[in-house]
């Protein structure tokens, strides 16, 4: 298990701060970029994964004679035995035509063949992934903020839930019928 690098909010890293508790970690996380919050509310409500952390490990690399750290996003662990790293990036970060997204593809590129090197899994997830079912991941953050938002969790009612709109296709009044006869 990793613990998160702590970054502070006040440097040039990501563009919008989320603080909020993780029920599969039993913590709060902190994550830097919108993009990054919707990807987690996908690992958070995934009864796949295992356990996860938030910025877990940074490499250095050295260009033009200058060290680098890159940071990871992120840590995951799933069920069965399988684990890697997770990088998340805008798909426009990464057009190779952009001047601008060398930076990015850079960065990913030492990513992908650092883990490739130590034997880990790497998943470079877009938006064009993390938000290709808008209803789906808006469905997820509104069944999170419903259990947040009860006085009393019970680890299994959350399981419960997660594992009907995991497998079946429900409406959010569904879920919360289903939620108030637990």
């Amino acid at each position: 298990m990793y613990t998160p690098k702590d970054i502070l909010r006040s440097t040039k890293y990501g563009n919008n701060y989320w603080e909020t508790f993780s029920f599969k970690l039993n913590r709060n996380i902190r994550l830097f970029s919108d993009l990054e919050y919707d990807n987690w509310v996908l690992i958070e409500t995934n009864p796949n994964v295992k356990l996860f952390c938030e910025q877990p490990y940074s490499i250095k690399y050295s260009l033009n004679g200058r060290s680098q750290d890159i940071t990871f996003d992120m840590w995951v662990l799933y069920i069965d035995g399988t684990q890697g790293f997770i990088e998340v990036k805008y798909h426009d970060e990464l057009n190779a035509i952009n001047p601008k997204s060398e930076r990015a593809i850079r960065r990913t590129t030492i990513q992908k063949e650092w883990c490739l090197e130590n034997g880990f899994n790497y998943w470079l997830n877009t938006d064009l992934e993390i938000r290709k079912n808008k209803i789906y991941l808006n469905n997820l953050k509104q069944v999170i903020s419903f259990i947040k938002a009860r006085s009393h969790t019970v680890e299994t009612d959350y399981f419960l839930i997660l594992k009907n709109v995991s497998y079946n296709r429900m409406t959010i009044s569904e879920v919360l019928e289903k939620a108030s006869s637990m």
